[in-house]
């Protein structure tokens, strides 16, 4: 009998640990760390108008229909302005790797959601990079909780 009150209770803490951390795999879309480091680069955006930058830009609604491959996109040009800026900073560069991490994790099949990012229209680094940081927002508004934002 001991043994099957074990196995049960070790069951039951099975259960308890799974449950508990359910509510967590929301929480693998949420960005905070990345939206600071844009608004940094937002910040930086006025020192390098001298570079004639130019980005492909995806909007909200993009990424309304298509999630991941939109972000796949913001995650590609992201490299494009740290390399033409000469980002240096390892803080910053870690932004490359988060928004790629993300884009993976939103990865599921999309009907008619092949986005090649050449399709989108060019724009500044400055309003690239602000609609980068709404899209984030939007998307902690969606899966984060209140703690989380």
């Amino acid at each position: 009998m001991p043994r099957g009150r074990l196995a049960l209770v070790s069951v039951c803490l099975c259960l308890v640990c799974l449950i508990v951390l359910m509510p967590q795999a929301a929480a693998r879309f949420c960005t905070r760390d990345s939206i600071q480091k844009i608004e940094h680069l937002i910040g930086k955006a006025p020192e390098m108008k001298g570079l004639n930058c130019r980005l492909y830009t995806p909007t909200i609604d993009h990424y309304k229909k298509c999630p991941s491959a939109t972000m796949k996109c913001f995650a590609g040009e992201m490299n494009v302005l740290l390399d033409e800026w000469e980002i240096t900073d390892v803080y910053l560069i870690k932004l490359k790797t988060s928004l790629k991490t993300l884009a993976d994790r939103l990865n599921k099949t999309q009907s008619g959601c092949t986005i090649h990012c050449e399709l989108f229209e060019m724009a500044e680094p400055e309003i690239f990079l602000n609609i980068l940081r709404e899209t984030l927002l939007l998307m902690n508004t969606l899966h984060c909780t209140q703690e989380t934002r």
